[in-house]
């Protein structure tokens, strides 16, 4: 028998504990068993990182570790089959998850069974995964929390977008799930106990169709099986079920609540309206000039909303996210705005011209513009990679000198920069309100050649 030695009395709140260090060191293993955040860690995966692949770090990684991906296309398939949260670094548009040329049915991201809301997938394009249930993205028996994705070009028989069942509730907040294809829940499909709850997504012009062959293909948005949704601040539109308009598909007891929400076709709810939800482009499906839907792909649409769409300001805020899928901060208006993207007034400034010349490590940056109204100011961003991550180069803020009636022109010298590599920049132009736009990159490349002849 282990003897508790080297006994030791503390004195708390008047009264005398007496220890020995052995207990204390069971009574701190126990502690530490029971928190299992106490030594996560960060793992990050891209080029030059120390994970190449993103599933070789979710392999190698601990229970409440973070993986951080940098921008890329992965061409894999995921398995998370333990508490992890995996986010990009700059989000869906430049992170990709492509499923394309991987063999047998495969889910480009599984959920493994028993997992909770404390397994994160964030910040990710996921397309063109393939398997009989859950063709992108598959929860069986889990629950993780999924935010800021695009999910689109996936094939299944059930659930081609999202597929969840035997009990899953996940959370999808700030998701665009659209040009998925299968025969039953194109976008999302629920079974057995399901319980998904989607919040501030966008549904759109998924199929439920297989040539025209089941007669019930159906639930091209939604589709509940003995199961139920909640559905808040979402738009479902443009989907249809063999060719025919078609947004929730209930069957064997399914339900869904749904409120603050554009369905086409119109819901029952708190909120609900039924009206083009004006996007700034829609998607469509190419045929690729055949008659046969095996072949069929999807052409992608911009989802963010126009300025007299009916879908702004006519949201909840009760649980909201607080940022839309770019990271743009809800509300932005009076209040905030169905659907995946939160609609930002442009500043009303006329940009006339916007150019990077280099010198030996140095670029000029030239801008002018032709009318500003209420405009503050300016802010410069670098990045080494026209999709990377830019960084703002301007200490303070470059003050306006234009007006309604005249513009102005501006520059800026970046130095210190290594020659004979090139950089990017943006241009962010900010109002009195604090509304910004950010305006197309330009590039240049520092050489000792320009220094040398000018």
């Amino acid at each position: 028998m282990i003897e508790n030695y080297c006994a030791f009395s503390v004195r708390i709140g008047g009264r005398v504990f007496t220890a020995g260090i052995y207990s204390l060191l069971i009574a701190l293993t126990a502690v530490m068993l029971k928190t299992p955040n106490a030594y996560a860690a960060t793992r990050e995966v891209g080029t030059g990182k120390p994970y190449t692949t993103i599933q070789s770090a979710i392999n190698a990684a601990n229970a409440g570790d973070t993986i951080l991906v940098y921008t890329g296309t992965y061409n894999e398939t995921l398995i998370v089959g333990k508490t992890l949260s995996v986010k990009s670094v700059n989000g869906a548009g430049s992170t990709i998850i492509d499923a394309t040329g991987h063999g047998g049915l495969t889910s480009a991201v599984a959920f493994s069974s028993g997992l909770g809301r404390d397994t994160v997938l964030d910040g990710f394009t996921i397309s063109h995964g393939m398997n009989f249930q859950g063709g992108n993205i598959k929860c069986y028996n889990s629950s993780p929390t999924i935010s800021n994705c695009f999910v689109y070009g996936g094939g299944a028989v059930y659930g081609a977008g999202v597929a969840c069942s035997n009990g899953s509730s996940p959370l999808l907040t700030n998701c665009v799930i659209s040009g998925n294809l299968c025969a039953y829940g194109a976008g999302i499909y629920c079974s057995i106990s399901a319980s998904p709850t989607i919040i501030n997504c966008t549904i759109y012009q998924n199929r439920a169709d297989n040539d025209g062959t089941i007669a019930d293909a159906n639930g091209a948005g939604i589709f509940c099986n003995s199961a139920s949704a909640t559905v808040i601040n979402t738009v479902i539109w443009g989907n249809t079920a063999n060719g025919l308009s078609n947004t929730i598909h209930l069957k064997s007891g399914g339900a869904v609540s749904v409120s603050y929400s554009n369905f086409e076709g119109g819901w029952i709810g708190a909120g609900n309206i039924s009206s083009d939800p004006q996007f700034v482009q829609l998607g469509y499906w190419n045929d690729n000039g055949t008659p046969n839907i095996g072949d069929d792909y999807w052409i992608s649409g911009d989802f963010h909303l126009q300025e007299l769409s009916p879908c702004i300001d006519t949201a909840t805020g009760d649980n909201a996210p607080d940022h839309d899928l770019e990271g743009t901060t809800r509300p932005q208006g009076y209040g905030y705005d169905m659907g995946s993207y939160e609609y930002v007034a442009s500043t009303l400034i006329s940009l006339s011209d916007f150019s990077a010349t280099p010198q030996s490590g140095i670029v000029i940056l030239n801008w002018s513009t032709a009318s500003e109204i209420d405009n503050a100011g300016f802010n410069l961003y670098r990045s080494t990679s026209e999709n990377g991550e830019y960084v703002k180069i301007n200490e303070d803020l470059i003050p306006a000198q234009g007006s309604a009636t005249q513009g102005a022109s501006y520059d800026f010298m970046d130095v210190g920069l290594q020659n004979r590599k090139t950089y990017f920049y943006k241009l962010e132009d900010i109002d009195l309100n604090g509304t910004t736009t950010m305006h197309e990159p330009v590039s240049a490349m520092p050489r000792l050649l320009y220094g040398l002849f000018q």
